[in-house]
């Protein structure tokens, strides 16, 4: 009822399966009507309209975003997604589209979510940089880097494999607070991004 709702309160929007998680976590802790504004307020106000649009427009431009933040403050990161040839729309989509909730474990997907209402989208490139960078850049337990796309896609997409850190709520959101990127550093990624793009 909620996705429905909302399909006709921004019918230039509408549906997208994306929205499903959203409203179903609102759900586990407000009424139906509560949850309902509180999803538009995620999606027109944060801005995570774009990823929903057909085309996914504005999630393509994040991915694009992460990749360029990534490589100033995890070029390791960077560089091994660049050498096995591994595109943001192989494992991002879900993380951005549903701000992690298919990703994380509960007791990190409710913190991370408290940020997210306290800070904004801005956490959600906070937790992608910190996934990739504990899983890629880091010594991972003594394992080998992925030697190839599928090795690297599997260290992103499969939680099960990802480092502790990760899926320790208090572990979690410190490893945020490490990451140094904020509001004025994206906006000049846009700026350079839409520039880029005018200036071919």
């Amino acid at each position: 009822r909620i996705l429905y709702a909302y399909a006709v309160y921004n019918n230039k929007l509408g549906y997208c399966q994306g929205q499903g998680p959203i409203a179903s976590i609102l759900l586990m802790h407000m009424t139906a009507e509560e949850a309902f504004w509180c999803m538009a307020q995620l999606i027109d106000v944060y801005g995570l309209a774009g990823y929903y649009y057909e085309g996914l427009v504005g999630l393509k431009i994040d991915f694009e975003i992460l990749y360029r933040v990534l490589k100033k403050v995890s070029s390791t990161s960077y560089m091994l997604l660049k050498k096995n040839d591994v595109m943001p729309e192989l494992f991002m989509t879900d993380w951005f589209m549903c701000c992690f909730a298919r990703n994380l474990k509960w007791p990190c997907v409710l913190r991370l979510w408290d940020l997210l209402f306290l800070e904004g989208p801005i956490v959600l490139f906070k937790a992608a940089i910190s996934i990739l960078h504990t899983q890629l850049a880091t010594n991972n337990n003594g394992k080998h880097p992925p030697r190839d796309m599928m090795e690297v896609i599997e260290l992103l997409k499969m939680p099960e494999k990802w480092h502790p850190s990760l899926n320790t709520p208090d572990l979690f959101i410190a490893g945020l607070d490490k990451i140094k990127i904020d509001e004025k550093m994206l906006q000049a990624e846009y700026i350079k991004l839409r520039d880029d793009n005018n200036n071919p």
